[in-house]
C-alpha cells in the first residue's frame, strides 16, 4: 500500500507564549471587543472601516511582535525527523 499521510514536523512544537503574554492578552481584548462583532456581523455598515480598525488595533496591541515570536520558536524547534 502506498502511504498516502505524511506526519507534520512541526506536531511536536509548542508555543511558549511567556515573552509576549502582554501582547496576547491586549490581542485577546481586542479580539472581544472588535473580533467578534465582526465575526458576528454586528460590527458596522461599514465593513471595510470596521475591518481596517481591527487589523489596526491588533498591530497596536503587538500582533507583530506576537508573530515574530512564534517564527524565533519555530526556528530553534528541530522538526520530527531532522
Amino acid at each position: 500500500l502506498e502511504q498516502t499521510a505524511i506526519a507534520n514536523p512541526y506536531s511536536g512544537f509548542s508555543f511558549d507564549p511567556t515573552n509576549v503574554a502582554n501582547e496576547l492578552a491586549a490581542i485577546s481584548d481586542v479580539n472581544n471587543e472588535l473580533g467578534r462583532q465582526i465575526l458576528l456581523g454586528k460590527s458596522t455598515e461599514d465593513v471595510e472601516t470596521a475591518v481596517e480598525n481591527y487589523r489596526n488595533s491588533l498591530k497596536t496591541a503587538g500582533i507583530d511582535t506576537v508573530i515574530e515570536e512564534v517564527k524565533s520558536q519555530l526556528a530553534s524547534f528541530t522538526p520530527i525527523g531532522q
